[in-house]
């Protein structure tokens, strides 16, 4: 208590020296937070969009579905599977698909289109497929009717209580045709999507497929990206040597992936430069320090003071400034980032269109993780502790007459 009572008085001796240093590392922190919420928050929108909406966090297929998707690369869907992968620790939601291409015709108008087969109450808790609903009604397991994409709608010059008629191609090369009624309208962020997408109950798409219990993929959210390695570990050990392949989001989608990992490389340099310049800002300050009470350190060695207590106490003090700047910089970006945590930013004009070719939803919401703050300020610290080294080293060879006659 000592140490940190004197440590105090000499950190208000020169206020103005303290306040620019405190200052830098307020500005270094607050920055760092929000620069970084911003890019975690963009990655996970990004995720939830593409990867949590569509492709699931693991996704489980036969093998080869991947490079040829085709109705013929399908597996036996059961209750001892589900109720398997539900019992595994960090699985939320798992959803069954039959996927295959199809055209529809309605009139004189002809679309190509993706017919998706779901369990209406699954799919809408793993992608909130219901939410996503402007027309219409959703679907149920024991409904003969299909949702379509807004803009697919609108092509086809069709609405809700119309019908429509898909023809493709079957299991085992059997034709496929059936006539649907449309029961419910659905817009979708992503254009590309929003014109080609079609669902319908589970069942009817394997009837339509020519199908038995069978599925083409069965994709999986997760509640925590970071332990899907075990995840999907545990659900291979249970196919082993079966021919059932399962690949998580980095792997489906690698230029996703490579696109994340290339833009947080760019923030963590951008994070390096910053640091580094507060870094020379604490290290300037230090050697000021010093050289000013080269004599008052001379007075406290000549008075019988060890040179390890003036080292611990300037390290107090260049901690107290630290943490000052550390503890005011997290109070001032905390209730910005909780705002657009809570509130995404949106974006309008061009940027939420390109967002929105990308089948992503245009906004901009911030990441708000404990363990984030936590990091910033350690690295902080670390910071300061790397630029007393040469302080400390000059404080311990410091000689008492030379530090009297300064």
């Amino acid at each position: 208590m000592n140490y940190l009572k004197m440590a105090w008085r000499n950190t208000l001796r020169n206020r103005a020296r303290s306040l620019i240093t405190m200052a830098s590392v307020f500005l270094a922190i607050f920055l760092a937070l929000i620069t970084r919420s911003m890019q975690i928050g963009s990655y996970d929108n990004m995720i939830n969009n593409i990867v949590g909406a569509f492709t699931g966090n693991i996704q489980v297929h036969k093998s080869g579905y991947w490079d040829e998707k085709i109705i013929d690369n399908v597996f036996s869907y059961n209750d001892r599977l589900v109720n398997y992968i539900k019992s595994i620790d960090n699985v939320s939601a798992i959803a069954p698909r039959v996927e295959t291409f199809a055209l529809a015709s309605y009139g004189n108008k002809t679309k190509g289109v993706m017919v998706n087969g779901i369990d209406p109450d699954a799919e809408d808790k793993f992608s909130k497929l219901k939410s996503k609903l402007v027309k219409g009604e959703y679907l149920n397991n024991d409904q003969e009717g299909v949702l379509l994409g807004s803009s697919l709608a609108e092509n086809l010059k069709l609405s809700v209580g119309d019908s429509i008629v898909i023809l493709g191609q079957g299991y085992h090369g059997s034709s496929a045709a059936g006539l649907y009624a449309v029961i419910g309208i659905v817009k979708f962020p992503s254009p590309d999507l929003d014109k080609r997408l079609m669902y319908m109950p589970i069942k009817y798409a394997q009837e339509y497929c020519s199908l038995d219990n069978q599925i083409t993929t069965l994709a999986l959210k997760l509640e925590d990206d970071k332990n899907n390695h075990q995840v999907k570990e545990q659900i291979l050990s249970r196919f082993n040597n079966s021919d059932i392949e399962v690949m998580d989001w980095r792997e489906l989608t690698p230029e996703l992936a490579q696109q994340i990992e290339a833009d947080n490389g760019q923030g963590i340099i951008m994070l390096a430069i910053l640091y580094l310049i507060v870094a020379f800002g604490i290290f300037g300050t230090l050697i000021m320090m010093i050289n000013e009470r080269v004599r008052e350190f001379g007075v406290m060695l000549a008075i019988g003071m060890r040179h390890y207590k003036i080292v611990t106490l300037v390290f107090f003090e260049t901690l107290i400034i630290g943490f000052v700047g550390v503890v005011v910089g997290v109070l001032f970006s905390l209730p910005i980032i909780a705002y657009f945590h809570n509130n995404p930013y949106q974006y309008t004009g061009e940027m939420a269109k390109i967002m929105e070719q990308y089948g992503m939803e245009p906004v901009m919401p911030f990441a708000f993780e404990s363990g984030f703050f936590l990091s910033q300020a350690i690295t902080v610290f670390i910071i300061i502790v790397i630029m007393l080294i040469i302080p400390v080293i000059s404080i311990a060879r410091l000689k008492t007459i030379k530090a009297l006659r300064a």
